[in-house]
């Protein structure tokens, strides 16, 4: 079963500088300028052209929101620069994908869009041998990109391609896994309509599934992506994942799917829901009637309870 996720990266949130007339302002913007430098010199030691794309790019809006306009295009292009070194054809597609909204974000959307087209380039030279899976979900990042440095027309096509691949893969969970990707792209530049669509895809193939477990675990790999996307409707994903393992006659398997449920909700940071499921989990566990699946299930349980991060006292 597919469990990979595609790590969602993002770029640093906006600050302000406001200066009036200080005598010390000039002092001060030399002093910023040279700790960005020394910044972009340090992220430029990585031997990660990947990572070091990405640091870069993070440095390059950072930049540009404290009014460095120059210093932001030259370590953006530094960034362009290091994703040409990616020899992953998937890979480059989605970090060029990230760089184009990037380049978008500092001010550049004829950029932006010259770095979305790369990233379409990139994804035409991903190797055959490629899972499904794995470009479905580039594609979906690509549009993503389109989308939101306002190229509608071409976020809707590539997100087609990405759906129409979907549609064609035998893995349940690695088509669940790029429909959320790309309801999720739809979701990040408003495209309302087609994300509700998709989702009403979802929902229906995972009815589908005759078994109660299978559908539990699909309801929590698409309520963790929501998660991961920054989705409203993750929690409640999450939600009816838990109602599905409700459902399950086995009491070994049905503390397994909470178990599973549990350990996606602490990932994504949800440490109440987290426990509340384990808690759920540990009554089942001691109702399995097999003597040693019961020890080692709630054994699991428990050393989750304890080594999961736990709600924050009020």
């Amino acid at each position: 079963m597919v469990s990979r996720r595609l790590a969602v990266w993002c770029f640093v949130g906006m600050f302000t500088l406001t200066a009036i007339g200080c005598g010390g302002c000039g002092s001060s913007s030399k002093k910023q300028t040279k700790g960005f430098d020394e910044q972009v010199k340090t992220a430029m030691k990585d031997s990660d052209p990947a990572s070091r794309a990405k640091k870069l790019a993070d440095i390059a809006v950072q930049r540009f929101h404290s009014g460095d306009q120059p210093g932001a295009n030259n370590t953006i292009g530094k960034a362009v620069e290091a994703c040409e070194e990616i020899e992953d054809a998937a890979g480059r597609a989605e970090v060029f994908a990230q760089l184009a909204e990037g380049k978008n974000q500092i001010g550049e959307p004829n950029g932006a869009k010259e770095l979305a087209e790369k990233a379409k380039k990139a994804v035409k030279e991903i190797d055959e041998a490629e899972s499904a899976e794995r470009k479905g979900i580039v594609l979906a990042k690509v549009g993503r990109a389109y989308g939101v440095i306002g190229s509608s027309s071409d976020a809707k096509s590539t997100l087609k391609e990405a759906e129409k691949l979907a549609d064609g893969m035998s893995d349940p969970m690695g088509k669940l896994l790029v429909l959320t990707e790309v309801a999720g792209s739809f979701y990040q530049f408003e495209a309302t309509s087609d994300y509700n669509r998709i989702m009403g895809t979802i929902r229906s193939f995972v009815e589908s599934m005759p078994d109660a477990r299978n559908r539990a675990d699909a309801l929590a790999a698409v309520a963790a992506q929501q998660a991961a996307l920054k989705i409203s409707d993750a929690d409640k994903t999450f939600d009816a994942a838990a109602a599905e393992a409700d459902k399950i006659e086995d009491l070994a398997s049905q503390a397994h799917a909470l178990i599973n449920i549990a350990e996606k909700l602490s990932k994504a940071k949800r440490h109440t829901q987290t426990h509340e499921v384990l808690k759920k989990a540990d009554t089942v566990a001691n109702m399995i009637k097999a003597p040693d699946v019961n020890k080692q299930t709630v054994e699991k349980v428990r050393t989750l309870m304890q080594t999961l991060p736990k709600p924050k006292k009020k």
